[in-house]
């Protein structure tokens, strides 16, 4: 199944969930491993039983990524360049908790003596029991895995490079939500970012009019990730420069600019 990317930040505690349905949970939703080349790292999460009947745990590894709109893609675990599936040694890969109980499960990573520069990653995948669910209409009674993922991080603190560019900077228009300024920021270094800044509307004047801000956003190294912000101002008919400034936690701040025109509305 796939996952959506919200906020501000990367949400990949539920892979699927329906509300009403989960009989456990899983924390925390990620785990982010500092250690230098060669070491052990330890880290745990925790399988909590919140229903009235034994549940039977199934725990499993995938490779991740995320297409520009967003959208989480699993992919089997060690197939990605930058997998730390090989890596990942859990205490316990499957077991049964009665109802109202919880279990820890260490989660070990063993950092190779050589491995690649930058950040790496991959996902553990908790399963339990198969839910009964009625179909629309009472027709017939399908059974859905309710599963979490837990995304494991690591950076290689010896080789960090931090950069990133904004492109295709444009206006979109919409009868109901008016107007909104998009742009695309590609992760161009080698580590995980988790860029923000803020959008600058001016006249043609070179007066500033509204400043947006960019919440937060989560991107791999590689990626490209498309953002798209409303103008909350009512823009009146005239000519404007639209200014995105990003920072990705780099030396440097990025920005990219587009000039655009708001006409007169329809008679």
């Amino acid at each position: 199944m796939n996952s959506k990317i919200l906020g501000s930040c990367l949400i990949l505690t539920v892979i699927l969930v329906i509300p009403g349905l989960s009989a456990f949970t899983v924390t925390p939703p990620r785990i982010e491993f500092e250690g230098i080349p060669g070491e052990t790292c330890i880290g745990t999460f925790t399988v909590i039983n919140l229903g009235d009947t034994e549940e039977e745990i199934q725990i499993s590894l995938f490779d991740w990524t995320i297409d520009t709109e967003g959208i989480i893609q699993q992919k089997p675990p060690g197939t990605l360049e930058r997998s730390l599936c090989p890596w990942v040694v859990l205490s316990d890969w499957q077991f049964k908790l009665g109802p109202r109980e919880s279990k820890d499960v260490e989660v070990r990573l063993e950092i190779p003596d050589d491995p690649r520069e930058g950040s790496h990653w991959g996902m553990v995948v908790v399963s339990g029991n198969p839910v009964p669910v009625e179909a629309e209409g009472g027709q017939f009674i399908m059974r859905v895995n309710v599963t979490y993922g837990v995304c494991l991080y690591y950076t290689n603190p010896v080789s960090v490079t931090r950069a990133g560019i904004i492109s295709d900077v444009s206006l979109s228009s919409d009868s109901e939500d008016g107007h909104a300024i998009s742009f695309v920021f590609k992760n161009t270094g080698n580590t995980i970012l988790r860029p923000q800044g803020y959008i600058l509307i001016r006249d043609a004047s070179g007066a500033d009019v509204c400043e947006i801000n960019v919440d937060q956003f989560f991107i791999l190294p590689g990626g490209m990730c498309k953002v798209t912000e409303k103008i909350g101002e009512d823009l009146p008919e005239g000519d404007y420069l639209a200014i995105v400034v990003i920072d990705y936690g780099g030396e440097n701040l990025v920005a990219g600019q587009r000039a655009f025109e708001i006409g007169a509305p329809p008679s």
